[in-house]
């Protein structure tokens, strides 16, 4: 074949796998931030999104419309459903913005990223004792925090100011999602393996935990608990602290007051709650002796509202003792439905969730729980 002949077929064949990788991947949206239309059997199921999870919530949300946010980490992104019928008789629009293994700053800077640009009246925020930690021997930053700086993927900063790396971030996101290899790749997993039992976030960024429900089906709950005690017990031997080695507050203390102040500000009403963990995790932390600094942390937060005042907060104490954080766990090889209230010690599942929505959402709930305990 002539140099040219041969030169010119392999363009076209380039321009037309380019141009077949552009369409499947679009049409697949394998990591939920195009806001393509889902199809039962093509796309349903996001079974790629866990390692994408980030920049699929940077994106995905501006699709719609929303007046209340769930916010935190990978607890409430399994644990609270957007769905539920106290948020469905309210008439409210809910997004659920958990993020896994997110900090304070990045789990704040995501919500404001839809604040600042759409009517929100409502946050549920969700914080984790253990997300404030630090290692006792770390230094105190000293400087101020810079309220301008971004993660890179959102429009907007914390302090509302614009994001000047926020097209060239973009284009570079979406050009992994449509032109890559990666997410060609994705995108034919996605088809391929379409199945009740496979990862996802629904529409509202919920996840329903199906990876879990499968790893439980084959190996029993038992696995999954010891599994997550293993990882837990290695993270809190390390020697863990609410304050610097100066003795000063970890910052992320500093960072939930800023995001309260714009809030306020805004006419917004956030309800803080605490998570719920299986007595295996309360363990661990009773061991390392983190246990007394979870009462000083609680006392931090309900102090500083205290002092804030004004109607537009409310904190609620789910991570006390209760009835449901001592369900036994089945023994290991056991063959068993998931424990009812937990996927393992760390998550909580949607029917524990659910509970704690009927305790903070009165107004449209009518069963009223005796779970929880509202600090202020």
């Amino acid at each position: 074949m002539a140099p040219r002949r041969y030169t010119i077929l392999m363009a076209l064949f380039f321009m037309v796998f380019a141009a077949c990788t552009v369409v499947i991947n679009y049409l697949i949206d394998p990591y939920l931030m195009l806001g393509v239309e889902r199809r039962e059997g093509l796309n349903q199921g996001k079974v790629a999104i866990n390692e994408h999870v980030r920049m699929s919530k940077a994106y995905h949300p501006t699709f719609g419309k929303w007046d209340t946010l769930i916010v935190g980490n990978s607890r409430v992104e399994m644990g609270i459903n957007p769905t539920h019928r106290c948020f469905t008789a309210a008439g409210a629009r809910v997004y659920n913005l958990g993020l896994p293994g997110a900090g304070v700053r990045e789990q704040l800077e995501y919500a404001l990223n839809i604040i600042y640009a759409q009517p929100v009246q409502r946050v549920y925020l969700s914080i984790d004792f253990v997300d404030f930690l630090l290692r006792r021997d770390r230094p105190a930053p000293g400087v101020e925090i810079d309220w301008s700086k971004n993660t890179g993927r959102l429009r907007y900063a914390f302090d509302g100011s614009g994001n000047n790396e926020y097209t060239w971030t973009s284009l570079v996101d979406h050009y992994r999602t449509l032109f890559s290899l990666d997410a060609l790749i994705s995108s034919i997993r996605t088809m391929a393996l379409q199945s009740p039992g496979q990862s996802d976030r629904d529409d509202q960024g919920f996840n329903p935990g199906n990876d879990f429900r499968t790893s439980v089906a084959i190996e029993g709950p038992h696995a999954l608990f010891a599994q997550k005690m293993h990882m837990l017990r290695k993270k809190y031997s390390q020697g863990w602290s609410l304050r610097y080695e100066d003795g000063s507050l970890s910052v992320d203390f500093a960072v939930l007051d800023k995001f309260l102040d714009i809030t306020d500000a805004m006419g917004i009403r956030v309800i803080i709650f605490t998570n719920p963990f299986h007595e295996q995790f309360w363990q661990v932390l009773k061991d390392e002796k983190l246990f007394g600094q979870h009462r000083e942390w609680l006392e931090i937060i309900t102090n500083g509202l205290r002092r804030r005042g004004g109607d537009n907060v409310e904190f609620w104490d789910f991570s006390a003792d209760s009835s449901y954080i001592h369900e036994p766990v089945p023994d290991v090889g056991a063959k068993h439905e998931p424990v009812k209230w937990f996927w393992e010690p760390a998550h909580y599942r949607r029917e524990l969730g659910d509970l704690m929505l009927e305790a903070m959402i009165k107004e449209s709930c009518e069963q009223q729980q005796d779970f929880g305990v509202r600090l202020y």
